[in-house]
């Protein structure tokens, strides 16, 4: 994930610095984001499926099951190396970070 050319604003830097957090207008067009919401009812779908054929006993969060995303998951991939994202984590981290994992949650029927 590359910084690229897209520079944060001093209000988004001040924001970043002050609050702890920046908002951002959508960053991804709708066509995109569809495909990662119906990638993402899928995954929960598959993982909570193989939960429920294997149940763990090793939660570590009470009624919900943890999958990793592959971070070479087309249908992930804007959220790996969109610009901005890149910016900010730039601007909070330093220039010496990586992306290691994107993860999901998925709750357990019942549990929320």
């Amino acid at each position: 994930m590359s910084p690229g050319p897209v520079q944060l604003s001093a209000k988004q830097r001040r924001s970043l610095e002050h609050d702890g957090y920046l908002l951002v207008p959508p960053l991804l067009d709708e066509a995109v984001m569809a495909r990662m919401a119906g990638r993402l009812d899928e995954l929960v779908r598959q993982t909570v499926a193989a939960w429920a054929a294997d149940p763990a006993p090793d939660i570590v969060e009470p009624g919900v099951v943890h999958a990793k995303l592959g971070l070479a998951d087309p249908d992930f991939a804007p959220c790996c190396d969109h610009p901005r994202l890149a910016q900010t984590a730039t601007a909070v981290l330093g220039p010496d970070w990586h992306l290691g994992a994107l993860s999901l949650r998925a709750p357990l029927p019942g549990c929320g």
